[in-house]
């Protein structure tokens, strides 16, 4: 039936802006998840996703050990209902994350996460959109997690898209309890490579946690003669801790890429500027992808 979907065995889940649960589709490796999934669409515009995952493939792939697992086991209940309004997407969610393998930072990465989301746009003419998004979510900890704790996690961005140019600006706070180690609000299942700076120092969140305030913006030229398409994109972020008022550090995200028939040649550059966290870092990608 067209109304529900049940999907089983290893798959790809990438729920909302993947911040809670992504496919992390960048790395060599693709976060893959063991898993039995059903999505149910009762009445239009209403859609309910429920996924029961018993293993979680990691990016590590093959060679994975220790705290950097090849899989990690675990009870996980990924549920996500949403249903769609005049100004947006509304969605619930409850996500039970069990991190039980004691390598991976001895469970203290199992949390209860609840919250919601709001996700919309809207058209001002046919060169002129706005999107936006709003979430809120509190966790606790979960299952074997021998740390008690109770934090926040906040989002506000905006998206103007003007013709060929498209400027963003946004908040996020991922929050913080007492300032222990994993008291913070913590995403393992995300795809966080898309948030925070592509340098890659908060993919786990410091125990003081992070708020992250970003600004950027980009233009795109379609058919430059044999070209189908470029697209330049730069973004600046500054990081601060959510508890303590330290001033972590600065990033700027550049992004460049060409679009030849199936063919996208992509280079990425981060570059991370420590205040008080971590170490002055500077990152280059260059990537082919063949679209088939």
């Amino acid at each position: 039936s067209k109304a529900v979907i049940l999907t089983a065995g290893r798959q790809r889940l990438s729920l909302d802006d993947e911040r809670f649960v992504g496919n992390v589709g960048f790395r060599d490796n693709a976060q893959a998840f063991d898993a039995v999934r059903t999505e149910v669409m009762p009445l239009k515009g209403l859609k309910l996703d429920l996924a029961y995952v018993w293993n979680v493939r990691s990016i590590w792939g093959v060679d994975g050990r220790g705290a950097r697992a090849r899989s990690i086991n675990g009870d996980n209940v990924l549920a996500n209902l949403s249903y769609v309004t005049p100004i947006g997407t509304v969605t619930g969610f409850a996500y039970l994350v069990d991190q039980g393998e004691t390598a991976v930072q001895a469970y203290k990465l199992s949390s209860q996460t609840y919250g919601g989301r709001l996700a919309g746009a809207h058209a001002f003419s046919k060169a002129v959109k706005l999107s936006y998004q709003f979430s809120y979510a509190r966790q606790s900890a979960y299952r074997r997690n021998p740390n008690r704790y109770d934090a926040s996690y906040g989002l506000a961005d905006l998206t103007l898209d003007v013709k060929a140019w498209k400027f963003n600006a946004g908040y996020e706070v991922l929050g913080a309890d007492t300032g222990a180690a994993l008291t913070s609000f913590q995403t393992p299942l995300g795809t966080n490579f898309k948030f925070q700076g592509w340098a890659d120092k908060f993919l786990t969140t410091p125990a003081n946690g992070v708020r992250d305030l970003y600004a950027g913006g980009g233009y795109g030229w379609k058919k430059v003669g044999a070209i189908d398409a470029i697209t330049l994109q730069a973004t600046w972020h500054r990081f601060e801790s959510d508890r303590l008022a330290q001033h972590y550090g600065d990033e700027l995200d550049l992004l460049a890429s060409v679009k030849l028939k199936k063919t996208v040649f992509s280079a990425r550059f981060a570059q991370y500027e420590a205040k008080s966290f971590a170490t002055d870092t500077r990152k280059l990608w260059l990537q082919v992808d063949w679209i088939y």
